[in-house]
């Protein structure tokens, strides 16, 4: 969510304002994620530059304004990019 959801959430903050309030979802694809889901981002995908620790495939967040607006983002983890080469 941070690696790229960082930059979608500047663009909301230029046309609603300020946040009042915020929630977020994360979770593997399939169960919630937990403390041992945190990886680095380079073990579950090679060819990405170096993130740091990422965690989870799917993010639903929500966001309320303080002028009442709400917005809602979902991220999914693009899959093609995460399958390895057989060594």
């Amino acid at each position: 969510m941070m690696e790229m959801g960082t930059h979608l959430f500047d663009w909301v903050g230029c046309f609603a304002g300020d946040v009042n309030w915020a929630s977020a979802h994360l979770n593997t694809g399939i169960d919630k994620t937990v403390v041992e889901n945190i990886k680095y981002n380079q073990e579950i995908s090679t060819r990405d530059r170096d993130a740091g620790l990422v965690v989870g495939g799917r993010a639903f967040c929500s966001f309320g304004f303080i002028n009442g607006l709400h917005a809602d983002c979902h991220f999914r983890v693009n899959c093609r990019l995460m399958i390895r080469p057989i060594a």
